[in-house]
């Protein structure tokens, strides 16, 4: 599997979970990263979670940043 496959399968993942407005890349080693903003830490790390899950991801570099209120 490619790195446009899986990270495309990962950014349909994300907006199913209402989360479609955060970039993600992966590279050919199978690295996701994930740069935007979140409403919580919850949210951080569930999405983070979501990406080490995906098929074809081998790990995760999380930018991710909460969103302060």
């Amino acid at each position: 599997m490619n790195e446009n496959t899986i990270e495309q399968r990962l950014i349909n993942t994300l907006v199913r979970f209402g989360f479609p407005h955060l970039q993600v890349t992966v590279d050919s080693q199978g690295v996701a990263e994930l740069i935007g903003s979140v409403a919580t830490s919850d949210d951080r790390a569930f999405v983070a979670s979501i990406a080490s899950t995906t098929p074809g991801v081998t790990s995760v570099k999380n930018q991710l940043r909460v969103a302060k209120p």
